[in-house]
């Protein structure tokens, strides 16, 4: 999806009327199929863990330190793949944990404080304004 999207010249994920319209350039069974695939994508829930890295229970992850697991390399290695899996579901880049109750979230292109999560999915958040860059691989 992220590469059709830089191709259609998006730098942020678009709201679903500017998608249409730039996909309207393609042959006609293919439009269809990507629609379908963008409308799906964009409305689905929006989770802290599309911003930063999460476990599937949605609690934040840090990175593990191989000091702080003296006593265990297999206990540090488990973690580590699972900091790194959570790292890969990530979807939007730009963003990192902000306040002691784990709701707000920095954005760093705006250089300011967002509750992205407050909107139920992608789709409506998009079209409050809020700008979501694709995460670079």
């Amino acid at each position: 999806m992220k590469e059709l999207l830089k191709k259609l010249g998006f730098e942020h994920f678009p709201m679903l009327s500017e998608f249409v319209k730039a996909v309207n350039k393609l042959e006609t069974l293919t439009k269809f199929f990507q629609i379908n695939r963008y409308t799906d994508f964009i409305t689905q829930p929006l989770t802290k863990g599309m911003f930063i890295p999460c476990d599937e229970k949605g609690d934040v992850l840090e990175l593990a330190y191989s000091e702080d697991y003296m006593r265990s390399h297999k206990v540090y290695h488990y973690e580590v793949k699972q900091y790194q899996q959570a790292v890969d579901r990530v979807l939007f880049e730009g963003w990192e944990l902000c306040g002691s109750i784990g709701s707000w979230l920095w954005d760093g292109s705006t250089q300011q404080l967002e509750l992205p999560i407050k909107y139920k999915t992608i789709e409506q958040a998009i079209n409050a304004g809020v700008k979501f860059k694709f995460k670079q691989l």
